[in-house]
């Protein structure tokens, strides 16, 4: 889920847009 680790001070923004690439 937290492919995007280094993002952690924008897990809130980054969470939203990983699952969204994931899907598509």
């Amino acid at each position: 889920m937290a492919r995007g680790s280094g993002n952690n001070d924008a897990s809130e923004t980054s969470s939203q847009r990983v699952p969204l690439l994931n899907q598509e």
